[in-house]
């Protein structure tokens, strides 16, 4: 699966690139669409995410996406990654922190905010504290690791064993 998704994320991993450094976010966020989607534009999750940035309909439509019986841009990768930018950028803004902003992109604005409410101390590491005191579904406590670990193996992708055509533009 992962040799696969690094072949398919050279097709769109500088346009995405592109678009995160444009909407002033850290590159990094490219591997969020790896993790998500595996750079696949037809993936879809059992509750109904599409694309490569796995938008749910009501979230694409909230975000400038067309969702309906004739179209569905989440499929359209520039499209999606425009919205994605959008999206991550508001998560940045509402937490100023970049790990929950990953994590509040796969469960939902709701589940962090209430987690954060529940953290009786001001924490720098809120993220790692949600995690250490078990206050996050186990998948959103894996989340953000997945995608550092990503972030990592493609930088450096012969040390890992993987094919070095992997785009890093």
């Amino acid at each position: 699966w992962f040799e696969r998704s690094l072949e398919r994320s050279e097709e769109h991993m500088g346009m995405v690139r592109r678009n995160l450094r444009g909407a002033g976010l850290p590159e990094e966020f490219a591997y969020l669409a790896f993790v998500e989607s595996g750079y696949s534009t037809t993936a879809e999750s059992p509750a109904g995410a599409v694309g490569l940035w796995q938008f749910m309909a009501p979230t694409a439509r909230d975000f400038g996406l067309v969702v309906n019986n004739q179209v569905d841009e989440r499929t359209d990768p520039k499209k999606s990654t425009e919205a994605a930018c959008k999206y991550i950028k508001q998560l940045y803004n509402l937490y100023n922190s970049y790990m929950l902003a990953m994590a509040s992109y796969n469960t939902g604005l709701g589940r962090i905010r209430n987690a954060l409410m529940r953290m009786d101390v001001i924490e720098q590491n809120r993220f790692w504290y949600l995690v250490k005191n078990d206050m996050l579904h186990e998948e959103t406590m894996e989340y953000v690791p997945k995608i550092m670990a990503a972030m990592i193996i493609a930088t450096d992708k012969a040390k890992f064993g993987f094919a070095a055509g992997f785009a890093n533009k």
